[in-house]
């Protein structure tokens, strides 16, 4: 495994509406108020930027997202391929907003989805949890 994502608790939002949510605001790839999905925080790690992801609700809303006159498209395996969402990004979107999980659970199923595609998931401010 040598492609790394990081997710940082401290700015993940998830299960939005649930027991078990985390951050504040919609839950958005980067939400008006400064938190983020965890696909919204790999995205920033694979090169797309704020302006790009800002009030997006999936990956596949980047491809329309107007950036000075030009539309820009990046393509991965993990957030973008030719047509929309990849399936990483499809399954990660589903963990992330599930209300019923815990978040600790959502990590543990979220490092197994990145294995599965040859990735490692590291968390970061994992101890704000304990506070939950």
């Amino acid at each position: 495994m040598n492609k790394k994502l990081t997710l940082d608790v401290a700015k993940w939002r998830c299960g939005e509406g649930g027991k078990y949510s985390l951050g504040e605001g919609p839950t958005k790839l980067l939400n008006e108020c400064g938190y983020m999905c965890c696909l919204g925080q790999f995205a920033l790690q694979l090169g797309y930027t704020e302006a790009e992801i800002k009030q997006r609700n999936y990956p596949a809303d980047i491809c329309s997202n107007e950036i000075d006159g030009l539309i820009r498209r990046k393509v991965d395996i993990y957030i973008l391929n030719s047509v929309g969402d990849t399936d990483f990004s499809e399954l990660a979107a589903t963990i992330n907003d599930d209300k019923e999980t815990t978040p600790k659970t959502k990590i543990q199923l979220l490092k197994s989805l990145c294995a599965e595609y040859k990735c490692e998931l590291i968390v970061k401010n994992e101890h704000l949890l304990e506070a939950k």
